[in-house]
Order: C-alpha cells, then sequence, then structure tokens
C-alpha cells in the first residue's frame, strides 16, 4: 500500500466496546495480582455475548 492509498483509504474501527475494543485487533490486559482481571474479562466476555454493558467495568471507571 503506497502513502498515497493508505491516505485516502476508509479506515474506521468498529468498537466492540467503546473506547477500549476494537473488533479484529488483539488485547492484553495487565495489572497487579489479586486486581479483579479475570472478573472483568468474565464479564466482558458475557457482556458481548449477550449484548448488554458491563456492569464491573462501569463500577472500575467510577471509581
Amino acid at each position: 500500500m503506497t502513502s498515497a492509498e493508505f491516505c485516502n483509504a476508509d479506515i474506521r474501527q468498529n468498537f466492540l466496546v467503546q473506547n477500549l475494543l476494537v473488533e479484529g485487533q488483539r488485547c492484553i490486559v495487565g495489572s497487579p495480582k489479586k486486581c479483579l482481571k479475570t472478573g472483568v474479562l468474565i464479564d466482558l466476555a458475557l457482556s458481548l455475548g449477550t449484548a448488554t454493558p458491563i456492569p464491573l467495568l462501569s463500577a472500575i471507571r467510577s471509581l
């Protein structure tokens, strides 16, 4: 792909979770031990599978 093609390309990201998780891209979750990584990922998977909001992630963001 040339720079001109790249500049004119329609490159849109489809966010599965607003400003957090993009469809088709890899994701790494990291934090210290015992910081709810597993709980957040289970909540994320269930929420994506059922098309419902992510309650645990919302609670963490409001802290």
